[in-house]
């Protein structure tokens, strides 16, 4: 097996947690939330005032300076924190002697800290060469912080001389890792390791199915155990981990095939479902979409595998299921008579998919669907060049539908419409102008209308900017438009 590369910086950042002040116990990895006794009562507090925080965020040569002075202070809290950063400098630079220096004693001053401190050591010792006091440490941490997560670190190290320090048979440092930390990614680690020398172990594949999600080659080792002599054996409950790690994978069609074994869930269903669909196989999926439908009838899961069933059958049946949705979901109504414009276009019956779409706005006025229809219509409006009609619909979207994902982008071509109107306004004057040859004021009203189009454009730029990025704040609205106006009158 590969080292784990750059893991001290691993342990380092753990350990930056505490150093800024982080609430959550650095005993905490992976979803679990077991502390050590003696760390049990200590809570982090608000850091203030200290001096070693903002030197945390230095390149450790920038810093080490004032961490050496800071560590040779009188006890304090900084002091704790100043030798231990200079320990997870000098582990970082394999410097393992200066580390076990800066370590000594530091768990009693620094109790918060101790399970990290005592694994660091550790490390420190490794790094010495010094074989028989980095197991002595290792071991120390075992004995007093069982249950901390660095407990597993601590197992790893001591089991990569296991195979010839025990007995045939024993029960191994590696045994106790993967039995008490199963989810520890050192644990994924020597999964992997010992799956190199025996490929043959489907509990360890399962363990990296549900634990080795952030592994590039994890897709292998699901093909290995689905394909293997084991899968008979596996139960929905193993399939359904499977499952679920191919999807993550973006497996789809692996995911799908995983699903169909896993428990009968409405989410696996429709997962099943959505699965065949994403990997082309349309019979397959209008099949199990149906399924779905009919085994949970109420399920929202249903009602998304109704929406995706309709668009990839013919615009007819497609609008029987539409309707579904329309009587069974009340939340997803909209949508589907959106959808169901659409399909009512395809076949030819305007008149009703027009009558469908005002039915979205007026029957459901805050949905998405009717954000997105709004949106459509002040598009095609502008692109038919009536920016007055565009940004009448952009507004209503504002209004009806201002947490919907087309709010801010329809304010912001609200605000550019509004320009281009005005120009086009200045430009009509101008026009006048030159036919009826008044050329003595010629001058003055081209510089009058630079200055207005100027403004403007500054101004409404900024307040769709600050509309569009903000989601409409009302107080950062009026500070953008009273900022903006000033610099506008200037630069005009």
């Amino acid at each position: 097996m590969k080292p784990r590369k750059n893991n001290h910086y691993l342990m380092v950042g753990v350990g930056l947690c505490v150093l800024l002040g982080a609430a959550v116990p650095v005993t905490m990895w992976m979803g679990r939330n077991e502390q050590p006794q003696h760390v049990a009562s200590q809570k982090p507090k608000a850091v203030k005032n200290s001096e070693v925080l903002p030197l945390a965020l230095l390149p450790p040569e920038s810093r080490r300076t004032q961490l050496e002075a800071l560590a040779n202070d009188p006890p304090s809290a900084d002091r704790n924190r100043a030798r231990y950063l200079l320990a997870a400098d000098a582990i970082a630079a394999r410097r393992g002697v200066e580390a076990v220096q800066w370590l000594e004693s530091l768990e009693a001053d620094y109790p918060i800290m101790a399970p990290m401190v005592a694994l660091q050591r550790a490390r420190a010792w490794e790094l010495t060469g010094d074989k028989n006091q980095a197991q002595q440490a290792c071991l120390e941490l075992l004995e007093k912080y069982p249950q901390a997560q660095m407990a597993a670190e601590a197992l790893y190290m001591l089991g990569k001389g296991d195979a010839q320090s025990r007995p045939q048979g024993a029960k191994t440092y590696w045994d106790r890792a993967i039995a008490e930390f199963p989810n520890h990614p050192r644990t994924v680690d020597i999964a992997q390791a010992r799956l190199e020398q025996n490929p043959n172990q489907p509990q360890l594949l399962l363990l990296l199915a549900k634990h080795g999600l952030h592994l590039p080659d994890l897709v292998a080792y699901l093909d290995r155990l689905v394909n293997s002599s084991y899968a008979p054996q596996l139960t929905p409950a193993d399939w359904e981990t499977i499952a679920f790690a191919y999807w993550e994978k973006q497996e789809y069609g692996k995911g799908a095939a995983a699903y169909a074994k896993a428990p009968r869930t409405a989410q696996n269903a429709y997962r099943a479902a959505r699965g065949l669909q994403i990997d082309g196989k349309k019979p397959e999926a209008i099949a199990a979409y149906k399924r779905l439908s009919a085994e949970f009838p109420d399920s929202e899961d249903t009602a998304e595998g109704l929406m995706r069933l309709a668009k990839i059958l013919e615009p007819k049946e497609a609008i029987t299921f539409l309707d579904i949705v329309r009587e069974n979901f009340p939340k997803r109504a909209g949508e589907a008579l959106w959808e169901r414009s659409k399909m009512l276009d395809t076949l030819g019956s305007a008149s009703s998919a027009v009558q469908a779409r005002k039915s979205v706005l007026s029957q459901y006025s805050a949905s998405e669907a009717a954000a997105q229809l709004r949106w459509r219509l002040a598009q095609e409006s502008a692109a038919s060049g009536d920016l007055t009609e565009a940004r009448r619909w952009a507004k209503e979207l504002r209004e009806e539908n201002s947490h919907s994902q087309e709010a801010a982008e329809a304010n912001f071509w609200r605000g550019k419409w509004a320009i281009a109107l005005g120009l086009a306004l200045e430009l009509i004057q101008l026009a006048i102008v030159a036919t009826t040859g008044q050329s003595s004021s010629w001058d003055g009203i081209l510089v009058e209308s630079a200055q207005k189009v100027t403004w403007s454009y500054i101004v409404c730029v900024a307040l769709a900017c600050g509309t569009a990025s903000t989601r409409a704040n009302p107080q950062v609205v009026g500070l953008l438009g009273l900022l903006a106006a000033p610099i506008a009158f200037g630069a005009a």
